[in-house]
Formats: structure tokens, sequence, C-alpha cells
């Protein structure tokens, strides 16, 4: 039987592993969560972008008739 303190730095070890691991997936799906966001948010301000080109143009054009 191993003695209790290489058990206690087993468990020790293993905890922060696992929290490393936990923390570094937090991380990863921030990362990735926050990705989604700033692709949904340009996707977004470009369809603005298209609509008010367009509203741009409406407005313009019997101006030029």
């Amino acid at each position: 039987m191993p003695s209790v303190r290489a058990m206690g730095v087993g468990v020790g070890t293993g905890v922060a592993v696992g929290a490393a691991v936990a923390v570094g997936g937090t991380c990863v799906g921030a990362g990735v969560g926050v990705g989604a966001g700033v692709a949904a948010w340009q996707a977004v301000s470009a369809r603005a972008r298209v609509n008010r080109n367009r509203d741009n143009l409406r407005t313009m054009v019997p101006l030029l008739r």
C-alpha cells in the first residue's frame, strides 16, 4: 500500500491536472463563443450596411430623375 503522503500528492496532482483541463476547456469554449459572437455581429452589421446603402440609393434615385 502506498504511503499516505504519496497518495495525497497523487490526488493533488490529479486535481491540479483536472482543474487545468477544466480551465483550458472553459477558455476554449469562451474563445469559440466570442468567435461566434463576433461572426454573428459582423454578419448583422454587414446586413445593416447593405440595407443602409439600399435605402441611400432609394432616396437618391428620385433626386437623379
